[in-house]
């Protein structure tokens, strides 16, 4: 059985908002459509269906033609980590912190290969991103692009320990938390000439 990407959009968006346990197999059969025997003899295990699930979602992640033509279509260094802010933002919006911590906690198999690509994922366009600006003159002239790729990894791996702690999430909310980290990024990295653009976009930004 090949799931469409309606219906593993479907599935992550029951797992993201009540997390992977409280889901069960019967609740993933009916928003689907289909019989409970239909989905088991595809998956016999939910474990089978999360792993499939993780697989698909790499893939269409390597595949964001959308994200892609998105960043292509900014008009700068810093205009890119406005978009994917955006970008961010949309995707978190329901996401329930439970979710990280179920699959870090009983499926550490598929939590290490979805954290690994988010990692190497997330690496390359922060690399890029930094040699762009730089590049453009609108980024610091000395940073260590090494380091700064190297803190966004720690940054990806900690993120749902960070929502968790005393009650972030609750309190603030996962993306105003996740704005905060990336107007941080943006003000260590600009130059003056950054510092005044990024100022000029916050002030008519959505975000």
């Amino acid at each position: 059985m090949k799931l469409t990407r309606d219906q593993l959009r479907l599935i992550g968006t029951l797992f993201r908002q009540y997390g992977i346990r409280s889901v069960t197999m019967d609740d993933i059969s009916k928003s689907l459509g289909i019989s409970k025997k239909t989905l088991y003899e595809a998956f016999p295990s939910k474990e089978e269906l999360l792993n499939y699930l993780i697989e698909e979602w790499i893939k269409i992640m390597q595949d964001a033609t959308c994200e892609e033509m998105a960043l292509k279509q900014s008009a700068n260094a810093i205009d890119e980590i406005v978009t994917i802010l955006k970008h961010l933002s949309t995707s978190m919006h329901n996401t329930n912190p439970i979710f990280f911590w179920e699959l870090e906690k009983y499926y550490p198999e598929q939590a290490k290969k979805l954290n690994e690509f988010r990692e190497k994922y997330i690496s390359e366009k922060i690399r890029k991103n930094l040699e762009k600006g730089i590049a453009e003159k609108l980024y610091r002239s000395d940073i260590n692009i090494d380091v700064v790729v190297m803190i966004y990894k720690q940054v990806v791996r900690s993120f749902p320990q960070l929502l968790q702690e005393d009650n972030l999430k609750d309190k603030f909310g996962a993306i105003i938390i996740m704005k905060e980290i990336y107007y941080y990024h943006l003000n260590a990295i600009v130059n003056e000439e950054g510092r005044k653009y990024l100022s000029e976009i916050l002030k008519t930004s959505e975000i």
